[in-house]
């Protein structure tokens, strides 16, 4: 990875470090990232490669680096908020995947925990996994988005395998591999057709033509959201004037100053 490459993507790679294992050229879901045989160089195609993140979490050797995602400000967020919250429980969750707490403590069955927002838990580094069970978290949960809703092609499935050798690699440290455990999630608009008032301008600004007009038994006119098409941008609930559309965790007018208002831990 040259210097003209590390300006334009963000991504810089200490040649001391790399050990040429290959490991980021195998998870790379766009192919961008390959091993020269013959010099033994990695290579970074810059047309093909999204700055994903995915091969900086997963490189052994710390080689890859990239300012999206500071692990020690992570790290400390976790040591605050654990004597905040009171609890050795840690859920990291992407946050276009994250319901209400209220059902995050539902799906893992647990009552306190401290909530930790990333934007994606793909190009979450492994130390901060390691580092937070090192440190005394008893439990680790980890909610993903579904593979079909995922930002990045294959994303979902390599975020899965990179879990998978998480777990395994801590079953090796001599911790329970239940101490990491695994949920994917993806929020889906939901609609009140008692509020809908058939304007259908959700429509019109839905990017993914999930949204289609439906008659009801009474001639009236409503939205009906796609579940397979939708992928919860929240777009439509921002644009719905009758508030008849709702996306879980999307902040509108009625909880926003409550948001705002609220500490970061």
């Amino acid at each position: 990875m040259t210097s003209e490459v590390d300006e334009r993507l963000a991504i810089t790679l200490n040649e001391e470090l790399c050990s040429r294992c290959g490991i980021c050229s195998a998870v790379c879901p766009y192919e961008a990232i390959k091993l020269d045989s013959e010099s033994g160089e990695i290579v970074l195609d810059i047309e093909t490669c999204k700055l994903c993140g995915i091969c900086y979490a997963t490189c052994p050797a710390g080689a890859i680096s990239t300012p999206y995602y500071d692990l020690d400000a992570l790290v400390a967020y976790t040591e605050q908020a654990r004597v905040l919250h009171d609890t050795d429980t840690l859920v990291i969750m992407c946050r276009a995947s994250a319901p209400p707490l209220k059902e995050v403590s539902k799906i893992f069955g647990i009552s306190k925990f401290i909530p930790l927002y990333l934007p994606c838990i793909g190009r979450t580094p492994v130390e901060l996994f390691l580092k937070a069970l090192a440190s005394g978290m008893e439990k680790i949960c980890i909610m993903a988005c579904k593979d079909e809703f995922c930002g990045f092609e294959k994303g979902g499935v390599t975020t899965k395998r990179k879990i998978s050798l998480l777990q395994r690699l801590v079953e090796q440290f001599g911790y329970d591999p239940e101490v990491i455990t695994f949920r994917q999630n993806s929020l889906i608009a939901e609609i009140n057709i008692l509020r809908c008032t058939g304007c259908l301008l959700c429509e019109k600004v839905c990017p993914f033509e999930a949204i289609e007009p439906q008659t009801m038994r009474d001639g009236r006119i409503v939205a009906a959201v796609s579940e397979s098409k939708c992928r919860g941008c929240g777009l439509c609930v921002a644009a719905c004037r009758p508030g008849a559309l709702n996306l879980q965790g999307f902040s509108n007018q009625r909880n926003i100053l409550a948001e705002v208002t609220a500490p970061w831990l």
